[in-house]
C-alpha cells in the first residue's frame, strides 16, 4: 500500500462553546487522561505530561513551534479601501505578518505582502502595511526601451576592454559585492531615459521584458551550442547597476547571478543571454523595475486577510489586531442614498 504523507495537526474542540476552536502543532500517536491531566505519546518516545512546564510551544523535545492567528478586516465590505498600517495589542515581541487581499481573483487584482518586523510605539506593535509583491506597477520606472549588443558594435576585444573600464568606474576596485555575479554592458537604444535614481550597486533595480503586454522578470537564455559540454541555462533575472555615455552612446551595465554547476555536474551556458543574436534581451522592449517590497502598489480591496505569527516558548497574549485604512478615491460603495 502506498504511503500517504500528511501534514499532521491536532484540532481542539470546546465542549463549553460546542465548536472547534484551535489547531496545535503537536501530533501524538496516542492520548490519555489521568484525573484532570492530559498525557500523550509520539512514536513510543515516552509519555508527555501537558501544561506542566513554564515553557510553551515545546513538545516531545522539539524546538518551540510557531504560533499564529489569521483575521479578516472587512468593515464596510462594499467599499474599496487602501490599507495603511497594522498594529498589535500584545505582550509579545518578534511578530511577523502575511497580508493579502482579493484572493477570489485569478488576475492582477490579487495582492499580497509580508511584514518582517514591528516597531514598538506607545505600547503597541506597529508596522506599515506592506506593498504588493504579486502584481505591482508603481515600481516600474520610466518608459520602455530597447538595447543592442556591445560585442556586435565593437567586436569582442574592444567590448571586453570597455566592459572592464565600466565595471571599475562603478565599483572603484571594491568587488566584494560582485561575488557570484557576472557583469556585462549593453547599448541603450530607443526610448531610454537615463535617471540617476534608477540604479544601485546593491542589485535593487531589475530589468523586465515586455511580451504580449505582460511584464516578465525572467529572460529566456538561448540554448547552448550543439556539441557543447555545457547545458542550456534556465531563465535569468537581470539587474541594472549603472549607466555611462561612451562615444555618443549610452551604455547600461547589467548583471546576472552565476549558476556554476547543476545537479548533473555540468555548467550552464548562461552567457548566451548577451552573446547570442537571438536572445530576447535584444529583441524585446525592456523596462526598469525596483523592488516591489519597497515601491510597489499599496494593498487595496474590500477586505484584507492578516496572518500574524511569532515563535516563542514564553506566555504570549494578543488582545487586538488593528487595521488602519482609508477609502479609495474611486470607491463607489453603497450608501443610504444609493
Amino acid at each position: 500500500m502506498a504511503q500517504i504523507n500528511i501534514n499532521e495537526k491536532t484540532f481542539a474542540f470546546s465542549t463549553r462553546s460546542d465548536t472547534w476552536t484551535s489547531r496545535y502543532s503537536f501530533d501524538p500517536t496516542c492520548y490519555m487522561t489521568s484525573g484532570n491531566k492530559m498525557l500523550s505519546s509520539k512514536d513510543g518516545s515516552g509519555v508527555w505530561l501537558h501544561d506542566q512546564l513554564s515553557t510553551r510551544n515545546k513538545f516531545y523535545g522539539n524546538p518551540a513551534a510557531k504560533s499564529s492567528i489569521t483575521v479578516s478586516a472587512n468593515q464596510d465590505p462594499s467599499a474599496v479601501k487602501i490599507y495603511k498600517s497594522l498594529s498589535l495589542e500584545t505582550n509579545t515581541k518578534n511578530w511577523t505578518a502575511e497580508v493579502c487581499t482579493n484572493l477570489e481573483y485569478e488576475g492582477k487584482e490579487k495582492q499580497k505582502g509580508s511584514i518582517s518586523s514591528f516597531e514598538k510605539k506607545e505600547g503597541f506593535q506597529y508596522a506599515e502595511m506592506p506593498r504588493d509583491v504579486l502584481n505591482s506597477t508603481e515600481n516600474i520606472i520610466g518608459k520602455p526601451f530597447t538595447v543592442s549588443s556591445l560585442t556586435e558594435e565593437y567586436g569582442f576585444g574592444d567590448a571586453f576592454t570597455i566592459s572592464g573600464d565600466f565595471r571599475d568606474e562603478i565599483y572603484e576596485g571594491n568587488y566584494e559585492d560582485l561575488q557570484g555575479f557576472t557583469l556585462f554592458p549593453v547599448i541603450a537604444e530607443e526610448g531610454f531615459i537615463p535617471e540617476d535614481y534608477a540604479y544601485s550597486k546593491t542589485f535593487n533595480v531589475s530589468l523586465y521584458n515586455v511580451q504580449n503586454g505582460s511584464l516578465l522578470e525572467l529572460f529566456d537564455v538561448p540554448p547552448a551550442p550543439e556539441g557543447s559540454s555545457q547545458y542550456s541555462a534556465d531563465p535569468l533575472a537581470l539587474y541594472v547597476l549603472g549607466y555611462k555615455k561612451y562615444e555618443g552612446k549610452v551604455l547600461l551595465m547589467l548583471a546576472y547571478k552565476i549558476v556554476s554547476i547543476n545537479s548533473f555536474g555540468v555548467a550552464p551556458f548562461q552567457n548566451n543571454i548577451f552573446f547570442s543574436e537571438g536572445t530576447v534581451l535584444y529583441n524585446n522592449q525592456l523596462v526598469f523595475a525596483v523592488k516591489p517590497e519597497i515601491d510597489g502598489d499599496q494593498l487595496r480591496g474590500p477586505y484584507v486577510n492578516v496572518e500574524i505569527s511569532t515563535q516563542t516558548d514564553k506566555h504570549a497574549e494578543i488582545h487586538a489586531i488593528n487595521v488602519d485604512y482609508e477609502f479609495s478615491k474611486l470607491d463607489k460603495r453603497l450608501t443610504q442614498n444609493t
